[in-house]
């Protein structure tokens, strides 16, 4: 089965305001599998600490996707100058549970983690906050226990080592995949109606492709 992989980071702002174009396009596309690779946007050595610089950089950011997307950004803790660390570890290796632990909800629960961030400024940063998002699918204390494991620390790694290996640093991106090759999708925020059409077009040239080398 040809799949969609979709690199995104749960803490980015554009992936937030592409929330519902994403679910719209998975909708309409129940042929496809989805796969989901997180990027580690600000993640370990690149988290910052929030200060007045960053602050008005994400105001910026958050007003610019909003006015693109339509997507409400209601998040209160861009108030916290010098009190909170734009980590987005924590939130990638949780969704990154939750596609080991119950793949089948892993885009439900990467969904539930941007509406606490960016809707009701919920510390996603913080393990009890991302364990007690989780609990619709998986227990919490079986959450918390998961998520400190060096295993998953690893899996979480790989997926950030993936995502540079391909040279995505841009979210929310979109990767249409098949046995034997890798098409650029889409990158940055796109309608549903517009991927779609991308990947009839990409088909149709690899059918093409095929017909041509079988001749």
């Amino acid at each position: 089965m040809n799949k969609i992989i979709y690199i995104a980071d749960p803490m980015c702002s554009w992936c937030f305001g592409f929330s519902s174009e994403f679910e719209k396009l998975r909708s309409a596309l129940p042929e496809y599998s989805f796969e989901l690779v997180v990027g580690g946007l600000r993640a370990g050595p690149d988290a910052q600490p929030l200060d007045d610089r960053l602050a008005q950089e994400l105001s910026h950011h958050w007003q610019k996707v909003t006015a693109m997307t339509g997507q409400t950004i209601g998040n209160k803790l861009i108030e916290q100058v010098g009190q909170f660390v734009y980590d987005t570890e924590p939130a990638c290796r949780a969704v990154t549970l939750m596609g080991e632990a119950a793949p089948k909800h892993q885009f439900d629960y990467l969904l539930a983690i941007q509406q606490a961030f960016y809707l009701h400024s919920k510390d996603i940063t913080q393990p009890e906050v991302l364990a007690e998002l989780a609990t619709p699918w998986l227990a919490a204390d079986f959450f918390l226990e998961l998520f400190s494991s060096e295993a998953m620390i690893e899996a979480t790694e790989q997926d950030f080592q993936l995502s540079r290996q391909w040279q995505v640093f841009s979210y929310p991106t979109l990767v249409y995949s098949t046995e034997d090759r890798m098409v650029l999708l889409s990158q940055g925020y796109a309608k549903a109606d517009a991927i779609e059409q991308g990947i009839k077009q990409i088909e149709q040239q690899i059918a093409e492709q095929e017909q041509a080398d079988d001749q």
